[in-house]
């Protein structure tokens, strides 16, 4: 068990130059039983779209658009035929980028209503202009004020689409691609607080390069400074075509905080934004969480539970783990927070004491899920079982952090496979 949980789920970088293809992330569609909707292998897809994602990035359009295609005929969810629309799109490809944002308009459950922009500008340019008008006419109905409205109503009057809102010069994004290079090198290295101070420093040079301020927000999550990050995630969220993901991510800095009646309320407000995005399935678990709590926390409650942590995490850092413990604890009697079991947990483990650990530990992934950051819990929960010579049970939870790693790129996955194999090697050798 090698390290504290800070927030619900570690983030990985973004990089977005132009309306990227929406990335990866286990499908979900309201609740977990709606997967079984799509047919088809959904690790088979997700491993193709991580081909089609670096495909775009390097800006092979084409061979992304093919690469998700693929994905498609391996699983049938509607964001495979909304990133081939936008493979296309890029790519100058009028007709087909239209007949794929079509049919992700016609599947279930329905896409954001921005898709129907991205139909009307590519009808548009392909010469179909009263289609095109009739997409128009349907984003307007569904966002008025949208972050597009204002080119679509022009688009409409002039019958030619406006240069795009984020359409930003060639030299300003290779510059800000510079910028990511060497903040993401921070990154790997661990570096958060110095990855995200350099895409800041980045983001005043390139301030049309919006993304930078998102993977700033992010490095700063990673980094532990939640307030830097929840001022960069609120500047980003308020910029032309900002990602709704981004709200998510805002709201676990609020869980980070421990406000739960705020992180409650962004994660409403992501769910409205993208209802079947990356972030749903949790977002609907934290909503579902919260409001099962009686009373709800108020802001007072946020402010005390908040300084018992603060005081948790030194005395945790300078492994004063009793005292770690009692904070925590304190904590938790005040906001019963998922992050904070996660911690009472390690402070057991950290103590000696698995079995105390082991069942708070399911507890958080029976609440939480496995996905993304949280599929690493699999490897607490097999530490704590290898250290009660339960081995059998061990791997099981080894072999299924693998399986969660194979289907979906992982936070800190190169790390934790190696953390995998030395306990599958413990529980060989004893």
């Amino acid at each position: 068990m090698n390290k504290w949980r800070q927030v619900l789920t570690a983030i990985g970088l973004i990089v977005a130059w132009a309306a990227p293809p929406a990335r990866g992330g286990e499908p979900t569609g309201g609740a977990a039983e709606a997967e079984a909707e799509y047919a088809g292998n959904r690790e088979q897809g997700t491993q193709l779209e991580q081909q089609a994602v670096s495909a775009f990035q390097e800006h092979q359009y084409a061979e992304a658009a093919r690469l998700f295609e693929q994905a498609w005929e391996a699983y049938q969810h509607p964001r495979y035929q909304f990133n081939i629309g936008q493979c296309y799109r890029h790519a100058q490809q009028w007709e087909q980028a239209a007949a794929a944002y079509q049919r992700c308009l016609d599947l279930q459950p329905p896409p954001p209503s921005y898709i129907h922009s991205h139909l009307g500008q590519c009808l548009l340019r392909a010469g179909r202009r009263d289609e095109a008008n009739a997409a128009f006419r349907r984003y307007l109905e569904l966002e008025p004020e949208g972050d597009c409205a204002a080119q679509v109503r022009q688009a409409m009057e002039s019958g030619q689409w406006p240069e795009d809102a984020d359409r930003r010069p060639a030299e300003a994004v290779e510059a800000a691609r510079a910028v990511h290079e060497r903040a993401q090198q921070l990154a790997d290295q661990g570096q958060y607080q110095e990855a995200a101070e350099a895409f800041m420093e980045g983001y005043r040079q390139h301030n049309q390069i919006h993304e930078l301020l998102l993977n700033a927000g992010l490095c700063y999550l990673w980094a532990e400074r939640t307030e830097q990050a929840i001022e960069a995630l609120t500047q980003y969220i308020e910029t032309p075509g900002a990602d709704p993901a981004a709200l998510a991510h805002l709201a676990e800095c609020r869980l980070t905080e421990g406000d739960l009646p705020a992180a409650r309320e962004t994660y409403q407000q992501y769910l409205q934004r993208d209802p079947d995005g990356q972030f749903a399935q949790q977002a609907r678990r934290v909503i579902r969480f919260v409001e099962r709590l009686n009373p709800v926390p108020t802001r007072a409650n946020v402010v005390e539970a908040k300084e018992h942590s603060t005081r948790a995490q030194t005395h945790a850092r300078a492994r004063r783990y009793r005292q770690a413990l009692e904070e925590y604890e304190a904590a938790y009697a005040i906001i019963p927070s998922p992050t904070t079991r996660y911690n009472i947990a390690v402070c057991h483990w950290r103590m000696g004491r698995a079995e105390q650990a082991l069942p708070l530990l399911v507890e958080y992934m029976e609440q939480m899920g496995d996905e993304g950051d949280d599929a690493s819990v699999h490897l607490d929960v097999a530490q704590c079982l290898a250290d009660l010579n339960r081995n059998d049970e061990a791997m099981e939870h080894i072999n299924a952090y693998r399986r969660r790693a194979d289907a979906a790129e992982l936070p800190h996955e190169e790390r934790d496979r190696e953390w995998a194999t030395e306990m599958e090697d413990q529980c060989k050798n004893d």
